[in-house]
């Protein structure tokens, strides 16, 4: 094989990776657009929420129970302040199906900002609907219990991630029907670190060993 031959394989090889690694790509929900106590649905995978409204197609679909709610100071229902984005959070009315599937699967950790009036969990899965394998469990404890607002009864908003080995496909949410508000859903994070993943890394990392060992047969063929 000659030495462009080989160089060429490299790069390959280098943009499969690259391009394997983009898929999946960390992907945050911060639910604006979400109408306001409308259930989200498919709202995130290619449908709409019960409003009619679709967001972009991250092939992420929300259960039956996932609600979106808009700030009383925008117009909304949602009695709440301080959340990280915009003016959207979302909640679960009841908990018959507080699953949230993620088709195409994440992997290395999952994180939140999250409201609660009341201490809730997350069960994280490796099939979808919370099936198969449990992976790992994120606490969510009350952290807005003393708010004393009428307006604002979650005033409170702390991010909590949690990292886990293996491929998930679904977070299943438990606690107390509308007593959590849920903002910047972040599937894919690296929350051992607190860095995100970068897509590129693998890929870069193969095309600068090609060059190390492009630099190194020049530096050879001159001896």
């Amino acid at each position: 094989m000659s030495y462009l031959k080989k160089i060429a394989g490299a790069c390959a090889v280098a943009a499969t990776l690259a391009a394997g690694n983009a898929v999946g790509a960390p992907i945050t929900l911060s639910f604006e657009g979400v109408g306001d106590i409308h259930n989200i649905d498919t709202y995130y995978a290619g449908g709409t929420d019960t409003n009619g409204a679709s967001g972009a197609d991250h092939g992420i679909v929300f259960g039956s129970s996932f609600l979106g709610m808009i700030d009383t100071d925008a117009g909304g229902s949602g009695l709440f302040v301080n959340n990280p984005s915009g003016t959207t959070v979302a909640t679960w009315l009841d908990g018959n199906d507080t699953a949230i599937t993620v088709l195409g699967g994440f992997e290395k950790g999952f994180s939140l900002f999250y409201g609660a009036l009341s201490a809730g969990y997350v069960n994280i899965y490796e099939g979808q609907n919370g099936t198969g394998e449990l992976l790992a469990t994120l606490d969510l404890s009350a952290n807005s219990a003393a708010c004393r607002d009428f307006n604002n009864l979650i005033c409170n908003f702390t991010k909590a991630s949690i990292a886990f080995e293996g491929f998930a496909r679904s977070v299943v949410f438990f606690g107390q029907a509308a007593d959590i508000a849920l903002d910047d859903l972040t599937f894919g994070v690296d929350a051992a670190s607190g860095d995100v993943p970068e897509p590129a890394t693998l890929g870069l990392t193969a095309l600068g060993l090609a060059g190390l060992i492009a630099a190194r047969r020049k530096a050879a063929a001159k001896r």
